[in-house]
């Protein structure tokens, strides 16, 4: 049993193996400063509002707990107080799969050898963000090569997984060139 608050203060007990996880969200009640300039992140959707999870924007100002924001998405302004809507983060990053379809003029890529997320696919990804550039950081570029040929990140069949893992077909992988 877990016992949870909801945003009115109200207490609600909850058994997670009979009800369906998926229409419960936990948050974390936390401290965040804004300031104008700042990005954030949605993190929930909000009809009411208007807003999608994980749409981006910019804090233009602050007064009090309203916060104005410029949404990425159709540079609409919108006024939010943010001691009631609370489902938002800071907004400086995100992950391959939230940028997938986004451009930005800069991109700085995270990866660690030893991550599974760390495929040539969606290294791809990453990289064919930015618009002008895009930085790298690993701590083994000799072993992050090696990674990215021989994790293309494609789905395959059971028996071509087996076969290229015992050497009797090709092995799939990107093209990786990399100047870092």
């Amino acid at each position: 049993m877990v016992t949870l608050v909801d945003e009115k203060g109200r207490r609600i007990d909850w058994d997670p193996r009979l009800g369906r996880a998926s229409r419960i969200n936990v948050f974390k009640e936390d401290v965040r400063n804004l300031a104008g300039g700042d990005r954030i992140q949605w993190r929930l959707v909000n009809h009411e509002l208007g807003i999608r999870n994980a749409e981006r924007g910019t804090v233009e100002r602050i007064d009090g707990t309203i916060a104005t924001i410029r949404w990425d998405r159709d540079a609409r302004v919108q006024d939010l107080d943010l001691s009631v809507h609370r489902t938002w983060d800071h907004g400086y990053c995100e992950t391959v799969y939230s940028a997938q379809s986004k451009t930005y003029d800069r991109v700085f890529v995270l990866a660690p050898v030893a991550s599974p997320l760390v495929t040539g696919q969606n290294f791809y990804t990453a990289i064919t963000r930015a618009r002008f550039g895009a930085k790298l950081w690993t701590e083994d570029r000799d072993r992050l090569v090696d990674r990215l040929l021989r994790r293309s990140g494609e789905k395959t069949s059971g028996s071509k997984g087996w076969a290229a893992s015992a050497g009797t077909a090709p092995r799939p992988g990107p093209s990786v060139i990399m100047n870092v």
